[in-house]
């Protein structure tokens, strides 16, 4: 809570390590992995570790980041190459605004199959 400067400690409904070894003197900690009864606190914790980029507590380091199921994580992954064009024409797109050119229209199709 401290770390995070939330303004009401959140309802943990468990938390455990993750079942990776233990790890050696020197060796980073295992991942702790928490389920949040309110969605609203996980969201809140997301983005002030968004926010904050860098959290240290205790002269220790602590990154946050969202537990997916595999399905959702597969599904974001699709999207990829999509975000990676989409960031390419819109860079073009900004280098060109500033010229003279005529009009530039940018448009991308979007197929998905669920």
């Amino acid at each position: 809570m401290e770390a995070f400067s939330l303004t009401k400690a959140p309802l943990v409904d468990r938390a455990h390590r993750s079942l990776a070894p233990k790890p050696g003197p020197g060796e980073r900690p295992r991942a702790i992995v928490a389920r949040l009864h309110y969605y609203t606190d996980a969201v809140n914790i997301l983005h002030k570790a968004r926010e904050l980029q860098r959290i240290k507590m205790r002269d220790m380091n602590i990154s946050v980041f969202p537990d997916y199921t595999s399905k959702t994580a597969k599904a974001h992954a699709a999207f990829n190459d999509i975000r990676r064009q989409l960031m390419t024409q819109l860079a073009l797109y900004r280098r060109l605004k500033g010229c003279c050119f005529g009009h530039v229209q940018l448009t991308m199709s979007l197929v998905t199959a669920w």
